[in-house]
């Protein structure tokens, strides 16, 4: 195949930033059926062609005849650009690459190894991966704004898709931050994994969110004290047994090293930490009682499991979380490169999904596939994953339906990083590969509603106006529809917005899926602002001014909720004008919900899940793959 074949991506960027393009061109790549296998291509700068060198022919040259090649002068004077195609190799197989140039100073290419077949197979193979190469340029965003946390220099050699390490200097920086915003020295829980059917046989487990904040890896039963002049880990030392059931646990002197703290020292050592300080130590408690009863044990005041959102104004614990949500409200970049990594990955969860999704197939199998895609990259669930023909509840976690070919599949997927960052991402596609005449107008009210909530995502924007852009241009589509009648403005001030969309328009997103929601609304609600009583508007989770660094979930929707759709208390202030002859032409449409992951910038909103498609014609060609 000539480079003529090969898809082009005129992606640029600044020559001060650091390129992390190959993820999300890869992704896109492999969304589309490519095969791309978790295996690096190097490629040292040149002038002219640039080929790709696969590793295992540097071994053996005679091994793979490798040849896929890039066009020449793909440097844009100090930017970088990048360049994704397929192209056949020598010995029969085919390849999908990517580069990225870097200006004159390095290049990097991302590939797979040769598929295992012979010549016959080559080229009709290589020509459908090329379409699909071509269909993924068609839905591509213009711009990919992922970095490296690292520059390209010379020859640059990349791994797998999995998530970026954290370095420990950004753990270090974080807790020196608590300590200087927090009036008290700070005790924080990893907290304990919960048992199943009896205490041997757990749940996976997940560390608290402060704690990984702070220390970036899940040690059971640990904790951190974190004072104006120490940072010292404490953990359950080594037990008879361990080594057997669960292989070697790092010393403490190796886990001092790796993250950095100034001493590590056994669990047991906490009393005698504590007394010494002789001051208040504040803490956060645990969702697990068995962590916040050692906790109250410890610092000899009650702390209540789950009881973040009810702590005493003025106590050291309010004081803490206060200083804990103004260090976490706006990401470092170390965190959003988590988020841009956890977005990436649910991304391709939901292409993997569209593909997977076919008449007389189950919720199960689709969940199947969207949970599978995640693991091989090695993120877990942010939380319960919702696949369901009944997007109508809103979350719906059982998997039980048959797909049928009039059905609308409602899929709110997301991975976490191994370090805990969460990525949220909902999309509703036809099970048949088209929408509907009635599907695809409400799709497209829906769709109009969030672009327009994505495009507000900008410093000293209210979150609350947001939602209020997303209601508006919802009801002024529906009376486009003939579902309403009269004046827009009346009939939001009746509440006509949330018998369709009767939820907030998203939340804070980071370390839990919904950010630091286990501190209340002393996180999502700015001092002074309280949750309005109205319906719908009640479960507005954020209220803050956005700035930033700051990431939110963009996710309007319309459902079809029966119980809303009888009851007078939501439906009585808009009677008549609820048009019910027309919302009856619209049966098959239970619940849509568009949902994407956004960062506040300085600039335009960045959005961090757009890997996946959402206008309608572009999700239906996804499905075909």
């Amino acid at each position: 195949m000539s480079s003529q074949d090969m898809g082009q991506y005129p992606f640029t960027f600044g020559s001060t930033q650091a390129v992390h393009a190959f993820e999300n061109v890869r992704g896109v790549v492999e969304g589309q059926g490519a095969l791309m296998q978790r295996m690096p291509l190097s490629i040292s700068p040149q002038t002219g062609r640039r080929s790709l060198v696969h590793p295992a022919a540097l071994r053996d040259s005679s091994e793979h005849a490798w040849n896929a090649s890039l066009p020449a002068g793909f440097s844009t004077g100090g930017g970088a650009s990048v360049f994704v195609g397929v192209s056949a190799g020598g010995g029969g197989g085919t390849s999908v690459v990517a580069a990225v140039g870097a200006g004159s100073t390095g290049t990097v290419a991302v590939g797979a190894e040769p598929s295992v077949g012979g010549c016959v197979e080559a080229q009709p193979r290589a020509r459908a991966e090329a379409k699909r190469a071509r269909e993924a340029r068609n839905f591509m965003m213009g711009r990919v704004s992922s970095r490296f946390p690292w520059p390209l220099q010379g020859e640059a050699i990349l791994g797998s898709m999995l998530s970026p390490r954290t370095p420990s200097s950004v753990f270090v920086a974080r807790r020196r931050a608590l300590a200087e915003r927090s009036p008290n020295p700070a005790l924080l829980a990893a907290g304990l994994p919960p048992a199943r059917q009896y205490r041997a046989n757990t749940y996976p487990f997940r560390a608290k969110s402060h704690f990984l904040y702070l220390v970036g890896e899940h040690i059971p039963g640990a904790a951190l004290l974190v004072t104006r002049d120490r940072q010292i880990l404490f953990a359950e030392p080594e037990a008879d047994g361990d080594a057997l059931w669960h292989g070697p646990r790092p010393s403490f002197e190796e886990l001092r090293k790796t993250h950095a703290v100034d001493e590590v020292r056994a669990l047991a050592d906490v009393d005698v930490v504590l007394r010494d300080l002789g001051a208040p130590v504040a803490t956060l408690p645990t969702e697990d009682a068995p962590s916040a009863a050692w906790l109250s044990a410890k610092l000899g005041r009650v702390i209540t499991a789950s009881g973040g959102d009810k702590l005493e104004a003025g106590g050291p614990d309010a004081a803490l979380a206060e200083a804990m949500i103004g260090l976490r409200l706006r990401h470092d970049e170390a965190a959003i490169e988590q988020l841009r990594a956890a977005g990436q990955a649910s991304a391709r969860a939901h292409l993997a999904g569209m593909r997977a999704t076919r008449p007389g197939g189950t919720e199960a199998e689709v969940c199947g596939v969207m949970i599978g895609s995640l693991r091989r990259e090695g993120f877990e669930d942010a939380y319960g994953p919702i696949v369901t023909i009944h997007g109508e509840v809103l979350h719906n976690e059982h998997h039980h339906g048959t797909l049928a070919a009039g059905d609308l599949l409602l899929a709110d997927v997301g991975g976490e990083t191994p370090e805990g960052f969460a990525g949220d991402i909902t999309r509703t596609w036809p099970v048949s590969g088209t929408f509907s005449p009635t599907q695809r107008a409400l799709y497209d009210v829906v769709l109009a509603a969030q672009r327009a909530a994505v495009a507000k995502v900008r410093p000293g924007v209210r979150y609350r106006e947001v939602h209020e852009t997303a209601k508006r241009i919802i009801v002024e589509g529906l009376c486009h529809l003939g579902i309403f009648r009269g004046d827009p403005s009346g009939l939001l001030e009746r509440g006509a917005a949330a018998i369709f969309f009767p939820h907030g328009i998203g939340h804070l997103i980071g370390l839990d899926v919904h950010d630091m929601e286990d501190l209340g609304d002393r996180a999502g609600y700015a001092p002074g602002r309280s949750r309005s009583k109205s319906f719908g508007d009640c479960y507005l989770r954020l209220d803050r001014d956005l700035e930033p660094g700051m990431a939110v979930t963009i996710e309007p929707g319309f459902y079809q909720v029966p119980a809303i759709l009888r009851d007078a208390r939501y439906v009585g202030a808009v009677g008549d004008d609820l048009r019910r002859d027309v919302l009856a032409r619209y049966a098959d449409v239970r619940g849509i919900r568009i949902e994407d992951d956004v960062l506040c910038t300085n600039g335009e909103p960045e959005v961090l899940t757009s890997l996946v498609p959402k206008d309608a014609s572009e999700v239906e060609a996804a499905m075909r793959g």
